[in-house]
Parts: structure tokens; C-alpha cells; sequence
């Protein structure tokens, strides 16, 4: 019974080759409106087709939709040796198969009409090849001027999705190690995924591509059957083949033939897995089926079961259950009961994000619009009710409209933490020590942009873990600690922002050699000891900072951190550390959910504007002269609720006049992060808007306290507040006046 990751694989099938048979249909009519009027035929036209069937068959084969993949097969071989016959195919059979997957989740029941297309086709194919040996230079000659032409397209699609095959090899072939509840799921799903992987390696005539994936494919389908052990070395094995076959994708796209070396070093590994498999691949399910029949008795199957080291089928039959052609009948009926679960078709396309950053760019463009017109001088002191009703319509579609396009640029995490799950398994084993991986809130969902700009920063955080975080076994013991360590990857939404947080429970940052190596370099300004840790872990951000006596071919506590900072900074989100002796450290990234649009406060500074971001707000007062605290430093606070909080001066930060210096007869917006508070005193508060997050000119570069700017409905500009710069920059005036 297929379940779960297989019904998924089925209805993206369906999907698929439901847009393959819309494509490939005018194709077919225009290759027959050529031949008949001019003789000739497109061969990119045949190219375009000949993939499309390619990738169907592949596809219906590794899903046991043994109909489709012969008929498919057999237009793929008509297409292949096409040259400049005529020839019609009708997709209309291949369409019931589908239609029949969706109702009854096979394309059993066709055969017959299946053999009678195929004869056809097979005649088709009679006529075309005594017809393409005649003129068969001449098209050799067309099909090499196509392939050319269409060689950029097909490269670029090729390292995609090899890419794709690459990281979910490495992900299921770790999770085998383990090994996981469902082995055989994970193994048919890498399975399929080899499949289609050496299909295009053949297509593009990658030879050693080729012979590497076929044999790692038929190793996998060896391993498809349950009841077969896939034991630690073997997941050494197909780690190692992965790397070669991406060493010979890599070697494609440098220009090579896709070379791999030590392929028949590789070929010999994989071959001698093969070998070492039993005869007898089955599972349960062909246990049940023998009671079922009477074969073997309840008992003789319980105790098979307590030896499921090797196949169930081999077990009985060593007991003398049952001979070797019982098995093999009882295996053809558990094949013949294999059916999927119902389908529900859904169209499914792929968008450039070229395009889709256009959109979002336009519907930005619209929510100012929206806002010059709403909010437009003229208008003001009038009385117009249908107008005022037209406007809210106006601003929930636009509201929708950009909650859709957001939604389409957001992806989940799970990609990007999935690619550290081999980097923490290789250097585990290069420094000899056990770390177990724990992946926490891989579904949250960022903005497609920010995932390659945080890859490089969790790369160099987890190597940092692994290496100076977390200790070799024997050591953790004697501190009490279990052998094996713990190194966790989470994410999760804060307010308007996405926290990831990676941490360990090593041994901890060492405060005070961070603090001698920081005075080394004089990084360190007034009384060392006033340092809160915060402010002692951030020198590791620093160029070039490293407390290590010797420079790891990993990483150095502290090297390559400074580019961490400088990645999130892009992002405009911002970097924190926690640690403590013994314990372990953590590091958070604070990345804004989206750098589009955001809900802001438009707030007024004398006769600027600016723009806090409606969740950092807690709330805004009007302070009583009573509640007004100063300081012998003279820094102010003003007490709310018992809690005294930091003033801070917005037109002092930013040189403005304002309307108003007492802080009685402003207005004190309290803003807050990580905890942290502090009262921005402004003049007034001009109320709520969408705003649209413009980034500031390169010339400015990063200015403190602001994150960016946006346009305003008269067309001014407001600069947007960063809250948490501004709380940092309020803490370090405040210690320094101290």
C-alpha cells in the first residue's frame, strides 16, 4: 500500500504529466502540419517532446505504473529515431491512464488497448527508420544545430535538479543511519529521485553520470524491498558515490564531459553491496499473505518476525515453512495488491522569481498609490461618504493582494537546515566525537531572497559548534555530561521577525580569554568589568577575532563570525550570543519576516517623519512631570507602571528642532525588544499605515537606528526605525556617560 510520502509522489505525477500532455499535443499537430505541408520537421519541436515522454516514463516506471511507462516508452523510441517521416501519435489513451490513476490510484485494466497503440506506434517506427536512413546525415546535421541551441536551458534545468537529487540523498541516506521507523519509504523516495537523476545524465550522453547512477539505482531498488537491514557501512558507501556524482556535476558545469574519478572504485563499492543482498527481498505483508493461504501457521510467522534481521520470505523458508516457489507466488500476489490511495488533481506551475520580485515590487508601487490617493491634501475637510466607501474597498484588496504575494515569495526552512544535517555528520566523524542533530521548526517560513543569505551564516555557526563547542566524549563524561552532544538548529516566529537559533551544550564561551584577547586588539573602551556578557560575546564578531592557540582546518571560535554579522546586518536583522560556563552557547539571528512591507506607526519629529514598526510598540503615553526621573549622568527615565525606562531623545539622535523639549507635552512611544525598553519622545503621531520598505543608498550605508525608508502619500520620505539599533545605541550612551 502506498501511504503518505508515495500519494504525494502519485498526485505530483498526475499533475505533471496532465501539463506534459497539454504542452506535447500542439507539438504533435504542428510536427504533422509540417510534414504534410513542407516535408520538413522542427527538430527542436522533437527534442521538446522526446523530453517530456522521457521524463513521464521515468516517472510511471518508478511508480509501478507499468502501462504508461511501456506506452511512453515506446513513443520515446519512435521520437528518437525520427527523421523526416511522417508519423502521428494520439495521446488520448495516455489521458484515460491518468484519469483512471485519479479514480482508481492504478492504469490497470488498458493492456489490450495498450498493445493495439504500441503496434501501431511500433509500425510508425518501421516507416520512420527506413525513411531516416536515406537522409540520415542531413538530420544528424539539424538535430546537432537544435541541441546547441537548446544546450543552455537543458544545462541549467540538469544542475537544478541534480542539485535537488544531491541534498535529499544526503538527507535520507543520514536518516537511514539512524535507522528510522520506515526505512523502506525514505529508500523508494531516493529511489525515484536516482531514477530521474540518471535519466537526464542519459539524455545529455553524461557516460560516467550515467554508469555511476544506474548501478547506485539498482542497488537502491535491491533495498526497496522491506525486511532488508540498511546497515551504518552501507550509508558511508552512498555518501561517498553522492559526492562523486557531484564532483561530476560539478565537473559539467566547469565545461567537462562530467567526469568522475575513481568511478570504477565506486562501481566495485556499490557492487559489492549488491552482492551481499539476499535473494529474498520482502516484508510483513508477504508473512500475512502466506497465513492468509495457509502456507505457514500464525506461529511460524511470529517467530520469523523475531528474526527480521533478514527477509521474512528467506527465514521460512530455512525453517522448512515453505519452499523457494511458494515465496516467489505469495511475492507476485503482495505486488499485485499494491494499490494508492485516491488523488486529487491540482495544477501545479513554476514561477521565475525574476518575475514574482516584479510582482511584489508592483504591489508595493500599489499600496503607495493607495496611500497618495487616500490620504491625498486635496481631499481633506471634505465630506464624501461614497468615496470614503470606495477607499476601504480599495485598501482590503490591496491588503489581500499583497498577503497572496507574500505568501507565494514565503518557503520554509527546511531545505536550508537540511543541508547542515551532512556538514554536522562529516565533521562528527572528522573529530571524532558524537553529536546528535536536532532540527526544531523546519516549516517556519521566510522570505525566499533570505535563504542563501543566511546558508553561509549557519554554516560557519554550526562548524564553530562542532569544533569548539561541543567536547570530545571522554572529556564530556568526566564533566558529567552523556558522550554524545546535543546541537540544535530552531526556528520560530517572534513579533514580526524569524528567530533561528543555533545552540549546543558544550562547554561555553570563555568570558575571560574573550575579554584579554579583545584588550590585546583594543577593542575594549573604559572598565572592562562594567561589560555585560552580551557585550563581551560580541568581540567574537569582530575581523580576524579568535581565542584559539591553533587555527582548525574547521573553524576557530570567532573566525569567520565577523562574516555571520555582516550577512545579517544585509538582512537588517541583527546578532545576539548567550552562554555560560560548562552549559553550552546559544547564538540567535533576528531577521525581519519580509523585506516588503510592514505595518507601521508614522510618528512626527519637528517637520520630519519617521516610521516605527507596529510590533515593537508596547505602547505610547503622555508623561506626567511627576513621573520624570533624572540621573546624576544626567540621562532621563520615566516610570510606567513601577518600571523606570530610558528616555531617549529622538531629535537629539537625529539633529531636528523639535515642537516640543519638555517631556510632559510630547508624546512617549515605548518600544521594545529582546526584552528591552526604551521611550522615544516625539512630537506626535500621525496614526497607522502598510509601508513599503525601500532600502537606503548605498552611499549611506548602514546607518544606525534606521532599517530603511519608505514613500508617504504626498510623496515625501519617512526613514524607518530600527528599535533594536536604537535600544543598543541608547545602552552604550548610557554606559558611557556613567
Amino acid at each position: 500500500m502506498f501511504e503518505g510520502m508515495e500519494q504525494e509522489f502519485l498526485r505530483v505525477f498526475v499533475s505533471e504529466s496532465r501539463e506534459m500532455i497539454d504542452d506535447v499535443e500542439p507539438m504533435l499537430i504542428k510536427i504533422h502540419s509540417d510534414t504534410t505541408e513542407t516535408g520538413e520537421i522542427d527538430s527542436d519541436t522533437v527534442n521538446a517532446i522526446f523530453r517530456l515522454f522521457h521524463s513521464m516514463k521515468g516517472s510511471a516506471g518508478s511508480l509501478g505504473l507499468n502501462n504508461i511507462a511501456s506506452l511512453t516508452h515506446k513513443a520515446e523510441t519512435l521520437l528518437d529515431v525520427f527523421r523526416g517521416g511522417k508519423a502521428e501519435f494520439e495521446l488520448g489513451l495516455a489521458g484515460s491512464f491518468l484519469d483512471m490513476i485519479e479514480r482508481d490510484s492504478n492504469d490497470n485494466g488498458k493492456e489490450a488497448e495498450r498493445k493495439i497503440l504500441e503496434e501501431e506506434l511500433g509500425l510508425a517506427i518501421d516507416l520512420v527508420t527506413r525513411s531516416s536512413e536515406r537522409s540520415a546525415a542531413a538530420k544528424a546535421a539539424a538535430t546537432a544545430t537544435s541541441v546547441v541551441a537548446d544546450e543552455s536551458d537543458i544545462n541549467r534545468q540538469f544542475i537544478e535538479e541534480a542539485n535537488e537529487f544531491f541534498d535529499l540523498a544526503e538527507k535520507i541516506l543520514i536518516e537511514l543511519e539512524k535507522p528510522p521507523d520506515n526505512p523502506e519509504r525514505l529508500i523508494r523516495e531516493l529511489f525515484r529521485s536516482c531514477h530521474s537523476f540518471k535519466g537526464n545524465c542519459g539524455f545529455l550522453a553524461l557516460a560516467d553520470l550515467s554508469k555511476l547512477s544506474h548501478k547506485t539505482e539498482s542497488v537502491l531498488e535491491a533495498f526497496c524491498k522491506p525486511g532488508l537491514e540498511f546497515a551504518p557501512e552501507h550509508v558511508m558507501t552512498m555518501l561517498m558515490v553522492v559526492d562523486s556524482l557531484r564532483q561530476g556535476a560539478n565537473d559539467f558545469t566547469q565545461g567537462g564531459k562530467g567526469t568522475v574519478e575513481g568511478l570504477e572504485m565506486m562501481l566495485d563499492l556499490l557492487g559489492q553491496i549488491e552482492r551481499g543482498i539476499a535473494p529474498f527481498r520482502d516484508s510483513p505483508k508477504l508473512g500475512e499473505i502466506l497465513v492468509e493461504d495457509g502456507k505457514v501457521s500464525e506461529e511460524q510467522l511470529n517467530l520469523a518476525l523475531e528474526k527480521q534481521k533478514t527477509p521474512i520470505g528467506k527465514i521460512l523458508v530455512d525453517m522448512g515453512a515453505v519452499d523457494n516457489s511458494t515465496v516467489e507466488k505469495a511475492l507476485e500476489k503482495q505486488t499485485s495488491q499494491m494499490a494508492v490511495g485516491k488523488t486529487t488533481r491540482r495544477t501545479d506551475i513554476r514561477v521565475d522569481l525574476a518575475r514574482l520580485d516584479e510582482l511584489v515590487n508592483l504591489i508595493g508601487e500599489l499600496v503607495i498609490a493607495e496611500s497618495m490617493v487616500t490620504k491625498n491634501p486635496d481631499l481633506q475637510g471634505l465630506a464624501l461618504e461614497n468615496f470614503d466607501k470606495s477607499v476601504h474597498h480599495l485598501r482590503r484588496v490591496a491588503s489581500n493582494l499583497q498577503d497572496v504575494a507574500m505568501s507565494i515569495r514565503m518557503v520554509p526552512l527546511s531545505a536550508t537546515f537540511q543541508k547542515l544535517v551532512r556538514v554536522v555528520h562529516d565533521l562528527a566523524l572528522k573529530k571524532n566525537r558524537k553529536i546528535k542533530l536536532n532540527l526544531v521548526g523546519e516549516e517556519t517560513e521566510i522570505d525566499k531572497t533570505m535563504t542563501e543569505q543566511i546558508a553561509d551564516p549557519l554554516l560557519h555557526m554550526v562548524r564553530n559548534s562542532v569544533d569548539h563547542g561541543i567536547e570530545d566524549p571522554e572529556e564530556r563524561v568526566r564533566n558529567g555530561k552523556s558522550e554524545t552532544g546535543n546541537l540544535t538548529i530552531e526556528a520560530r516566529y517572534e513579533g514580526g521577525e524569524v528567530w533561528i537559533i543555533v545552540s549546543d551544550d558544550g562547554k561555553g564561551l570563555d568570558r575571560v580569554r574573550i575579554l584579554e584577547k579583545a584588550q590585546e586588539k583594543g577593542l575594549v573602551r573604559g572598565d572592562p568589568g562594567t561589560l555585560r556578557d552580551e557585550d563581551v560575546f560580541a568581540f567574537i564578531f569582530e575581523p580576524g577575532f579568535s581565542t584559539s592557540a591553533q587555527v582548525s582546518e574547521i573553524s576557530g571560535r570567532g573566525v569567520g563570525m565577523d562574516v555571520v554579522k555582516k550577512n545579517i546586518e544585509k538582512l537588517k536583522g541583527r546578532i545576539t550570543v548567550r552562554s555560560k560556563p560548562g552549559l553550552g552557547t546559544s547564538i540567535y539571528l533576528q531577521i525581519p519576516l519580509t523585506l516588503a512591507i510592514i505595518d507601521g506607526m508614522l510618528i512626527r519629529v519637528g517637520d520630519s517623519c519617521y516610521t516605527i514598526p507596529l510590533l515593537a510598540i508596547r505602547e505610547s503615553i503622555r508623561a506626567e512631570a511627576g513621573s520624570i526621573t533624572g540621573t546624576p549622568d544626567k540621562s532621563e527615565l520615566v516610570r510606567v507602571r513601577e518600571e523606570l525606562i530610558p528616555v531617549v531623545r529622538l531629535y537629539k539622535l537625529h539633529n531636528k528642532k523639535p515642537q516640543y523639549s519638555e517631556l510632559h507635552e510630547g508624546i512617549l512611544v515605548i518600544v521594545e525588544d529582546q526584552g528591552r525598553k526604551i521611550a522615544l519622545f516625539v512630537d506626535e503621531i500621525l496614526g497607522q499605515q502598510q509601508t513599503v520598505v525601500k532600502g537606503l543608498s548605498p552611499y549611506l550605508a548602514n546607518v544606525h537606528g534606521v532599517s530603511g525608508c519608505t514613500i508617504l502619500g504626498d510623496g515625501s520620505v519617512s526613514l524607518i526605525l530600527d528599535t533594536g539599533g536604537l535600544i543598543d545605541k541608547a545602552s552604550t550612551m548610557m554606559e558611557t556617560t556613567s
